[in-house]
């Protein structure tokens, strides 16, 4: 019989056993093994891509103008072109799409474009290949 920290840590569960765990699913327990997992060095916490830091700062700076904003989010292709197609998405849709990052943050806004760049880099972030690790993640995400 598996543990719920074999469970937790990797060992793969079936899907049967992931529905049980998870009525039984202790928070705090889980906060303690991962506390104990990472001071033991058995797993390393994702940090936020350097990128998206940058472009938080940036956003959050008052002297910052949209200029530098859309800078630093065109250095990360791949944050460019989501936020270019967040602006071109049924809810900010205009008559004519955007096609660049400057043009995406001028029709979503700036507090937008910070939720957006957030939102990307913490979809980064709970992310893991260990199913029993994202089933906990995501469950804690809701």
């Amino acid at each position: 019989m598996q543990t719920q920290h074999d469970q937790i840590w990797g060992r793969p569960a079936s899907r049967e056993q992931e529905n049980d765990q998870s009525e039984k699913f202790d928070p705090k327990a889980f906060a303690l093994e991962l506390r104990d997992a990472i001071q033991k060095n058995q797993i390393k916490l994702p940090t936020l891509p350097a990128l998206s830091l940058e472009a938080l700062l940036v956003v959050n700076d008052a002297g910052s103008c949209m200029a530098d904003v859309a800078k630093v989010i065109t250095k990360d292709t791949s944050m460019a072109a989501r936020l270019v197609r967040y602006a071109n998405s049924p809810l900010y849709r205009g008559t004519r799409n955007v096609a660049s990052v400057k043009a995406a943050i001028t029709r979503i806004g700036i507090d937008a474009v910070r939720h957006a760049i957030l939102s990307l880099a913490m979809r980064d972030v709970f992310t893991t290949a260990i199913k029993s690790i994202q089933v906990r993640m995501e469950a804690l995400w809701r």
